[in-house]
């Protein structure tokens, strides 16, 4: 037997002596493919054992793994696209809320500003009017002067300078005192009119003792032995009643140039253009934000929601029915204040404190240099004045502050409105909150076949804001002669003694007070802008619901709005 007829016995009496046809699951191969691709045939005919009694399973089991493992897929996409669904619109509803909001913080920044601005300039007209009033402005050329004074004056005078006639040049009055100075007109009013009529009054007394001195000097000359000593004992009266009279012209020719100065055509233009014209246009601006801040929410929601790719809405709104309307929480002051009520005004408060500061370098100046009329006192007694006189013309021409609304300073005062207490949470939400919404459409999902979206309205959200100042408040801090440390204001000045209107008055009128004194009370005013926007838990959602339309309203009248839930926003 040869090699070769060996091996195919070998092979013959094998396991190839089953003359079964190998099966593949999926049916009998065909001829050419019995011993597998690439493997000895009786490696595949074992293969192929195996699986002989589970014909079919395999390719099932493979389609139903596979099926789950898409279905799982698309289920993860599913969540992860609702999750950000809810994400992209809840953040836009914050968007919305808070860009509402700055716009609302931003208006009450500019009232309070323009209230500042209305203060500052209103300030400047009183200190212009304390120098010389209305007949400075109107410019007045008849004389103010008493008759009684006047007379005086020249009664005096010439009694003085006849008495004197023996007396040395230097001790006799001069006649330029008299007439440039004493026997001038008194053509203003105010604190420059009041100076001058405080010196001729001293120049009549000046003239009176000057013309005794004079008396007592010519006696002096008939008297023996003690007439010289009387002589000179008169020419020291005589020598201070001349310096007096030399002061006072010299204090009469300052308050000429101050005149002058402040009847400059160009000052007194601007003066009165500022009181009878510009103050009325910054007023228009403020009363007109009123209006125009609530219009530019609306379009600041408009624009967010754009951004956001979803539909925006507000409660309260502005441009849409709402109840209550979207309005700042301001009110235009009442326009009559009792006289004596008048310092209590939003725009006489607006202003003292400006007046008080500003008037220092003058107060100082008639402290040093017009020490003989007391002009610094009747600067200090007109500016308080017309604090009151020009604040009650400006509220008659239409100047109105706007104010926080609930306050009533005739009645209590800044801090004690029903809206700062505890009990009054209500009625601060109403005034200082807002909420907004956001309403996403529906987006398509993935397996719609198999899975049915919980979000046929799309997604909804919604956030509330709300402004406040950051500045301190301090209840009760508040004096006859000092402003209450008020945050939640339209004037927000920043410093602890703003002083009020009392607080600058004379303290012994009559006598000499020192300027320090006004100093101390008259810090320089600062002003802090500080309204600001605040994302808060949500409490007004269910007045707010019921004024939403369409999709919103939709998603809103199927949820359920649980309070606690619904406050996290």
């Amino acid at each position: 037997m040869t090699h070769s007829q060996h091996a195919n016995t070998l092979i013959a009496s094998g396991p190839a002596a089953d003359t079964r046809t190998p099966r593949s699951p999926l049916g009998t191969p065909p001829a050419d493919q019995e011993n597998g691709p690439g493997l000895p045939g009786w490696i595949a005919r074992r293969l192929t054992d195996v699986h002989e009694d589970e014909e079919g399973q395999l390719s099932i089991l493979s389609l139903v793994v596979l099926l789950t493992l898409v279905l799982s897929l698309c289920a993860m996409v599913n969540v992860v696209h609702a999750v950000r669904g809810k994400l992209e619109t809840q953040n836009a509803a914050d968007g919305i809320t808070e860009a509402a909001a700055t716009q609302m913080a931003r208006g009450m920044n500019a009232i309070t500003a323009a209230n500042h601005l209305i203060g500052e300039m209103h300030a400047l007209t009183i200190l212009y009017h304390a120098l010389g009033g209305d007949d400075m402005e109107e410019g007045n050329s008849s004389d103010r002067t008493p008759t009684k004074v006047r007379t005086a004056v020249t009664t005096f005078y010439q009694l003085a300078r006849a008495t004197t006639s023996t007396a040395p040049d230097f001790l006799r009055p001069r006649t330029e005192t008299y007439d440039d100075g004493f026997d001038k007109d008194i053509v203003v009013e105010a604190a420059i009119g009041k100076s001058r009529l405080h010196l001729k009054n001293v120049g009549a007394y000046a003239y009176e003792v000057h013309a005794g001195a004079g008396g007592l000097y010519l006696l002096g000359e008939i008297v023996p032995y003690i007439g010289p000593l009387i002589k000179i004992y008169a020419g020291i009266i005589m020598g201070a009643c001349r310096a007096f009279e030399e002061e006072g012209l010299a204090e009469w020719k300052v308050l000429n140039a101050m005149e002058d100065v402040a009847s400059f055509g160009a000052l007194k233009l601007a003066i009165t253009t500022v009181r009878d014209k510009v103050l009325k246009v910054v007023n228009l601006y403020s009363n007109a934000a009123r209006f125009t801040v609530p219009l530019r929410m609306g379009e600041v929601v408009d624009e967010t929601a754009k951004y956001h790719d979803v539909d925006g809405s507000l409660f309260p709104n502005f441009k849409s029915p709402t109840y209550p309307l979207l309005q700042l929480p301001v009110v235009a002051e009442q326009e009559t204040f009792p006289k004596n009520e008048v310092w209590k005004s939003q725009l006489a408060r607006a202003a003292v404190p400006w007046v008080h500061h500003w008037r220092l370098p003058m107060l100082q100046f008639g402290e040093d240099a017009l020490w003989l009329s007391r002009f610094k006192a009747y600067y200090v007694e007109f500016t308080q004045s017309d604090i009151i006189e020009m604040t009650t013309r400006a509220k008659e021409n239409g100047i109105q502050l706007l104010i926080m609304k609930d306050l009533d300073v005739l009645e209590g005062n800044k801090g004690e409105e029903k809206w700062s207490y505890s009990n009054g949470s209500k009625r601060a939400e109403e005034l200082f909150a807002i909420v907004g919404f956001a309403q996403h459409e529906r987006r398509e999902i993935a397996a719609p076949r198999f899975f049915d979206s919980p979000h046929k309205d799309g997604f909804g959200a919604f956030a509330q804001a709300m402004i406040y100042n950051a500045n301190q408040t301090t209840r009760g801090s508040g004096t006859e002669t000092v402003q209450a440390q008020i945050g939640w204001d339209t004037l927000n000045f920043a410093e602890t003694r703003v002083p009020e209107w009392k607080g600058g008055a004379d303290p012994k009128p009559g006598k000499d007070v020192e300027v320090s004194y006004y100093r101390d009370r008259a810090p320089e005013p600062k002003v802090v802008l500080n309204w600001k926007p605040l994302l808060v838990p949500t409490t007004r959602i269910e007045d707010a619901a019921r004024w939403q339309f369409g999709d919103i309203r939709k998603l809103l009248d199927r949820s359920l709005l649980d309070k606690p839930a619904a406050r996290t926003h």
